[in-house]
């Protein structure tokens, strides 16, 4: 059975143009999204129909070991992405070198 296992799946950020690893990563959320259900029924049908809506991929929460011993700590750097409000480019690498990037902010 073929799977994948999740030792070594990094989260980076963007730093002009290099994807830097935030450190002590503990866990990640499932990735993907669910297609929302839209009742598209008119009064001449006989039973209900539907088209699928919009992707939600919802909230991605990471999990991190607490570090804020240094400048370049993972607290740090998301403690500054947070203050600053802006939304970063990141890039989750997973073991076989398969990514994925979204763009987003800090809570």
């Amino acid at each position: 059975m073929a799977g994948l296992l999740s030792k070594g799946i990094t989260l980076s950020y963007m730093l002009v143009d290099v994807a830097t690893p935030l450190t002590d990563l503990l866990e990640i959320p499932e990735l993907g999204g669910k297609a929302d259900k839209v009742e598209v029924t008119s009064l001449s049908d006989t039973s209900k129909k539907y088209i699928n809506g919009l992707v939600d991929y919802g909230d991605l929460e990471f999990k991190f070991l607490y570090d804020n011993s240094t400048a370049e700590s993972n607290y740090r750097v998301l403690k500054a992405m947070q203050i600053a409000e802006t939304n970063e480019e990141f890039l989750i690498t997973f073991p076989d070198t398969t990514e994925f990037a979204f763009s987003g902010g800090c809570l």
